[in-house]
């Protein structure tokens, strides 16, 4: 019995003792608060905002970024008002390379695009894919969005799904009824939520080297790129892409820019993905959608992987200064004096 309280005693302390190391990190570097973290919420209607006229950071563990993201009143990253839009002007779609995932807002694409073309850029990028890029248009119009002219930032890595039927938001969540499995990716990402303790600790094994390689032996951390095997998308997945995209497509005057799978250039699968690559682009050509691939530009100076964080799958600065180069040259032959 003696033991038994020593033992809740000491469990007590242990506890008490993580609980203030918490708080006092938290008072301490206040960016590694986890509440004041980027955090999303979904609406009924399949759409994922940022908190309304809201600051939040975005950092990670690994010393790629630390940026504030700015949310208007509508949740979005954007300094623009739909109200003020006009026909001539462009929606910038897309997920999350579009919102500019990890850079200051004067350094993605839709930015540095309002600096390159006449007419404005209002991003409405935000995590999804190509129903949740449709129900956007939506979303623009509901609150006075006019642009009669978008450019649809289609990820490789992960918008080639197996879309089937049409694009309605997807069905309210219901209560999970199987059996709740807990691994070490759940724990992990829950810990990064809301410990402030967690991400500190992490982050001094990720820049510390001695420590960082026992961690990776062991599994408690997966280098980028070689974390998993890269998933091959089946042709009827690329193809119901190309349909649905060659749909979305049609509701505006379109440009889809294309980016490209870092397992282009890395990994046994390469050859595979690069065919899946050239069948959506063929793909989507065919349907006569505009198109704007990517891919040579980033493999013109043979180190297109330097364009992405060494530890996040997301463009550097770089490769949104890129990304805009190209697609405002294009823009302009397009559009000629009518841009």
């Amino acid at each position: 019995m003696l033991s038994l309280q020593r033992a809740v005693i000491w469990f007590a302390v242990a506890l008490a003792c993580v609980v203030g190391q918490e708080f006092a990190i938290r008072l301490a570097m206040p960016e590694l608060d986890p509440t004041k973290h980027l955090q999303f919420t979904q609406t009924q209607e399949g759409i994922t905002l940022g908190p309304p006229n809201a600051v939040r950071r975005q950092i990670k563990n690994t010393g790629d970024f630390n940026v504030l993201i700015r949310f208007n009143e509508l949740g979005l990253r954007d300094e623009f008002s739909l109200s003020d839009s006009t026909g001539r002007d462009f929606y910038m779609l897309g997920d999350s390379f579009a919102f500019g995932w990890g850079v200051d807002a004067d350094d993605r694409l839709s930015n540095r695009l309002n600096g390159l073309i006449g007419p404005r850029v209002f991003n409405l990028a935000l995590p999804g894919d190509v129903d949740t890029y449709s129900r956007m248009i939506d979303f623009a119009e509901e609150h006075g969005g006019r642009a009669e002219r978008m450019i649809v930032a289609l990820n490789m890595e992960t918008d080639i799904l197996a879309y089937s039927g049409d694009a309605s938001p997807p069905a309210a969540n219901q209560p999970e009824t199987r059996p709740m499995h807990i691994g070490l990716g759940q724990i992990k990402t829950l810990l990064t939520q809301y410990s402030a303790l967690y991400f500190s600790v992490t982050r001094l094994i990720h820049r510390t080297p001695w420590l960082r390689a026992p961690a990776i032996k062991l599994g408690l951390i997966a280098p980028n790129l070689q974390a998993a095997a890269k998933h091959v998308p089946a042709d009827t997945d690329v193809d119901a892409t190309v349909r649905r995209t060659a749909e979305l497509a049609r509701r505006k005057q379109s440009t889809i820019l294309v980016i490209p799978s870092r397992y282009l250039w890395f990994g046994e699968k390469s050859a595979r993905i690069a065919r899946v690559h050239e069948r959506l682009v063929a793909g989507l050509r065919a349907e006569g959608v505009d198109v704007v691939d990517l891919r040579p530009a980033f493999e013109a100076d043979g180190a297109p992987l330097d364009y992405h964080f060494e530890n996040d799958g997301h463009w550097r600065p770089a490769g949104h200064a890129l990304a805009a180069e190209v697609l405002a040259k294009h823009l302009r032959e397009r559009y000629g004096d009518a841009l």
